[in-house]
């Protein structure tokens, strides 16, 4: 195989470092990655595009609840964030500076479907987005597709949400929609960014909380939810789409690299729950068809004791598992920190919850919950979990569909170029010594 130098070098030298103390990497090898390999960005539609109210888009929970709520704190929200729907052609033109093989970005479901459902498509947004993909090919960087990226239409939140059954045909019916729009030229599709994320995070912060809210049974509804959404996209993509497209079709899971806080027995364990609770939980019903034993196990026992007559934990039936097990083409990895876990006690409470059911607390280095330098840039944990998912899911291809360093104070942005070289030195390790399957790598904007 014919190999080349390290095209993301370019990411790295554009940030300029204005003062005399540096930290980069002293290391006389020569670094490069297969030909195949593939170096891009990858954003979010509500965190750039702005365009909130134009050209016929409907509301969605971000623009509701930002300009509706005290959601955010400072009051800001994305009604133009970085205008991107007016200026995408100008964002193409840096990526083509990068020198980068593709962009990943994701669309707003109520700019194509401004109610979220199938029957009142908006030509304006699809246009829009049909634009884009035109742009980018144009420039010779690919188009990778994120169908949901943490947003959602607030005319489908009315109806319930993530925990209404019916959200499954709905996010059917319009994934199918897309990949016939744009799957002539779009090869790789990303069904959704971050479930847990979105079921532990963003679901309660989009409904009513108060002491009513049923912890450690909505995370899981949602999460089945969507589960069955990847698994329908999945299915359709393949019966209907797939010979004559000839795409691939994969979903971005959170991925962070753990480590016990002590060297206690009880800790290492508690680690173990941590990538249950964090990954498993979605990757392994779409590896091999249904939930991590240690998860269904748990939550099964814990119901019992707390007076559940089955199992908060809802059950896939057998022909939901065949649909699932091998729904996917590559993993897609978001990797950003190491956190230290710690065991909680082991006992089942009253009132069930998530926290509860696994049994475990997590800190970043500094105890605060904030980034810090010495454990963000702990890169070891970057290459640890590479080669825990190969192992455990049996060789599977890898993309890292997000990756990156939250720094924004600082503009001199020396940190960020050395955490990008310790990360990228761990990911050549992982495909040339660990012979791991990773096809691509991706940072977050």
């Amino acid at each position: 195989m014919a190999w080349k130098p390290l095209l993301f070098v370019s990411l790295i030298l554009i940030t300029k470092i204005h003062t005399g103390k540096t930290h980069f990497l002293k290391d006389s090898n020569n670094y490069t990655f297969p030909d195949s390999f593939k170096f891009g960005i990858a954003t979010a539609s509500y965190q750039i595009e702005g365009a909130w109210n134009e050209d016929g888009k409907g509301i969605s929970v971000w623009d509701y609840y930002t300009q509706n709520t005290s959601f955010v704190i400072d009051g800001s929200n994305g009604n133009v964030a970085c205008d991107s729907y007016h200026k995408y052609k100008e964002d193409i033109e840096l990526l083509k500076q990068l020198g980068v093989n593709h962009y990943r970005f994701s669309l707003d479901w109520t700019r194509i479907l401004p109610d979220g459902m199938i029957n009142n498509i908006n030509q304006k947004g699809v246009d829009h987005y049909s634009n884009l993909i035109d742009e980018l090919i144009s420039a010779r960087i690919e188009p990778i597709i994120t169908i949901n990226h943490w947003n959602f239409p607030k005319s489908l939140d009315h109806l319930g949400g993530w925990y209404n059954p019916k959200i499954v045909d709905y996010f059917a019916q319009y994934a199918d929609l897309l990949f016939n729009l744009y799957g002539n030229r779009v090869k790789t599709w990303i069904t959704v960014n971050e479930p847990h994320t979105i079921c532990m995070r963003l679901v309660g912060q989009f409904q009513i909380v108060d002491e009513t809210f049923p912890r450690g049974v909505a995370e899981y509804i949602c999460g089945h939810h969507f589960l069955k959404m990847h698994s329908a996209m999945w299915n359709i993509y393949q019966t209907k789409y797939k010979k004559s497209q000839k795409g691939r079709v994969g979903l971005a899971l959170s991925l962070q690299s753990y480590l016990p806080k002590t060297d206690a027995e009880d800790d290492k364990k508690a680690v173990e729950r941590a990538l249950v609770s964090a990954f498993r939980w979605f990757c392994d019903p779409i590896v091999f068809g249904d939930y991590p034993e240690m998860m269904i196990e748990r939550i099964d026992r814990y119901s019992r004791e707390q007076g559940f007559p089955e199992s908060r934990l809802p059950k896939f039936t057998e022909e939901e598992k065949r649909q699932l097990k091998g729904s996917f083409d590559f993993i897609g990895i978001n990797n950003y920190v190491t956190i230290r876990v710690e065991a909680l006690d082991d006992t089942v409470d009253k009132k069930p919850t998530f926290q509860n059911d696994f049994a475990f607390s997590e800190e970043k280095e500094d105890g605060s919950g904030g980034y810090k330098k010495t454990i963000q840039t702990y890169s070891d944990g970057f290459g640890d979990i590479l080669r825990w998912v190969h192992k455990t899911y049996k060789q599977p291809e890898i993309f890292i569909t997000e990756q990156g360093y939250s720094n924004s104070k600082s503009i001199n942005d020396e940190d960020r170029v050395f955490y990008l070289q310790t990360v990228l030195k761990q990911l050549w390790k992982s495909i040339n010594e660990d012979k791991i399957n990773v096809t691509g790598y991706t940072v977050y904007t």
